[in-house]
């Protein structure tokens, strides 16, 4: 049996979740999107290196690379920026500028990665919690236990995919079931008042407020 330590360690993690999503997150993609700048300036600089005898040099196949890269980032299209450099490095058309740049891009690309990971192991044990506490009270079938029931799986699936529709979903599924905020230490009052604190990060963040 969950304790209430147990559901203090859960809204922590929710905690957790947010900074990685409303810290992290826009901190990397502004990242990525300084790097691609910078790579475009050099393409620029650089447009007498591109094409040799009306033909594209080794140097316009790796900036090629990175375009198909930042139109699509995926471990295949970074691995074939990373081969068109090395097939480069050492000799004039690379220069340090744009070496730099695509170290700067191959360890953006690993923070991505990371938290993206990262996302993934809270899910999965938010998705443990949530699913132990259904599965403590499979048997109470009493009107309080059916509502707390409902709105933690409401939680379980707003907190999963953070949309505008799963929040109404949940936020008519507190309306639907009265008592399920019932309880001195109620674990679904405590979850749910971090699932507030979760909309309310995300709402603040968005592009109609500004951020």
């Amino acid at each position: 049996m969950q304790s209430i330590n147990g559901t203090n360690a859960f809204t922590k993690l929710l905690a957790h979740q947010l900074k990685l999503i409303n810290d992290l997150k826009p901190f990397l993609s502004n990242e990525r999107a300084q790097i691609k700048s910078d790579i475009a300036s050099l393409k620029v600089i650089e447009k007498s290196k591109l094409t040799s005898f009306f033909r594209d040099t080794d140097l316009k196949r790796l900036y090629d690379a990175t375009d198909n890269y930042f139109a699509a980032p995926s471990p295949v299209t970074l691995e074939a920026v990373t081969k068109a450099r090395d097939k480069i490095k050492g000799s004039d058309l690379l220069s340090p500028a744009l070496d730099k740049q695509i170290d700067l891009l191959k360890a953006n690309h690993a923070k991505i990665d990371n938290l993206t990971q990262q996302k993934k192991d809270i899910s999965k044990q938010i998705n443990t919690f949530i699913t132990d506490y259904l599965n403590q009270h499979a048997n109470d079938k009493d009107d309080l236990h059916t509502a707390k029931k409902n709105v933690m799986k409401a939680i379980q699936t707003y907190v999963n995919e953070p949309t505008a529709d799963n929040w109404k979903s949940l936020d008519k599924s507190t309306q639907d079931n009265p008592g399920w905020d019932k309880g001195f230490f109620s674990k679904v009052s405590s979850v749910m008042d971090k699932a507030r604190d979760f909309h309310d990060e995300i709402e603040q963040r968005s592009p109609m407020n500004g951020a």
